[in-house]
């Protein structure tokens, strides 16, 4: 049996208190929600928060200060790097410039329901706001808006994900969640509790 397969299955099992305290001191600073699974070969760093059922994918990088909302899907060779050498100071090769005066304070911010597709590569200090999706292979520069599709390199605007309509629909949604309107009852089956 797969010794990951019994990790994963015995930390859904472990009460909030023990995850947090016992996992997210072991694991330098991580905070994570329930049903939150990462892929083989993957690397978290630092200060990485996640909220409920979240998930990365295989081979992936997720560079230090970053913040999952609920929700957030991401795929395959995923790396949120960069933003962290100065290379204007002509005289000065990058190696020898140090680090920009923000580097310390730079936090990636990935807002609920957001879903970034196989081999995308985000910049630290970038925020992806709520239902936003991002095409694979893409190169994530600058913030991305709420409920658009963005793709290509570096990422460019490609449609609404929804209209009008559709958004506050799927907004209710991810807001009773963070009331505590809605459970999980496992991560695939909400619980609505009111009605």
């Amino acid at each position: 049996m797969d010794i990951y397969f019994i990790y994963r299955s015995l930390k859904y099992y472990f009460p909030s208190f023990v995850r947090f305290q016992l996992f997210g001191y072991i694991f330098r600073e991580q905070k994570i929600g329930k049903y939150f699974i990462a892929g083989k070969n993957t690397k978290i760093e630092k200060k990485f928060e996640a909220g409920a059922c979240c998930c990365i994918g295989s081979n992936s990088y997720i560079g230090p200060k970053v913040i999952f909302g609920n929700f957030v899907m991401i795929s395959n060779h995923v790396n949120i790097i960069g933003n962290d050498h100065i290379s204007e100071e002509a005289g000065i090769p990058s190696i020898l410039a140090g680090r920009p005066k923000n580097y310390y304070d730079l936090k990636t911010v990935v807002k609920d329901d957001v879903w970034i597709g196989q081999g995308v590569t985000i910049l630290r200090g970038v925020t992806i706001e709520e239902g936003a999706i991002i095409g694979a292979s893409s190169v994530v520069t600058k913030d991305i808006p709420a409920y658009t599709i963005y793709a290509g390199i570096p990422a460019k605007f490609i449609k609404k994900r929804f209209n009008d309509d559709e958004i506050k629909k799927h907004s209710l949604f991810l807001q009773k969640f963070r009331e505590g309107n809605i459970k999980l009852k496992h991560d695939r089956k909400p619980v609505f509790i009111d009605s």
